[in-house]
């Protein structure tokens, strides 16, 4: 294991499934490209912090907000209500 990398995870403190998951990657990964994400593991960690971020919050919001709220519908036996709320919840890609 690249000693670079090992003092770069401890510095950002970086989580034991993230540490696996980006030797993972970084084993796969050419000289120049090795090279790249040690000298960008800033930049890397900001991302991967940011994205967490919002997947932490898109959590939050579908269990305080929106499974209440089906919940509440399916209470009242109201089927229809429940697929459009469903419905509503379907990504368009």
């Amino acid at each position: 294991m690249n000693i670079y990398l090992e003092k770069l995870f401890n510095k950002y403190s970086v989580s034991p499934k993230n540490r696996y998951e980006i030797k993972q990657i970084y084993d796969l990964l050419p000289a120049n490209k090795k090279n790249n994400l040690i000298n960008n593991f800033e930049l890397l960690m900001y991302k991967i912090h940011r994205i967490e971020e919002s997947l932490k919050m898109e959590q939050e919001i579908l269990l305080d907000r929106i499974i209440p709220d089906i919940y509440d519908i399916i209470k009242k036996d109201n089927i229809e209500e429940v697929r459009k709320e469903i419905d509503s919840l379907k990504i368009v890609v």
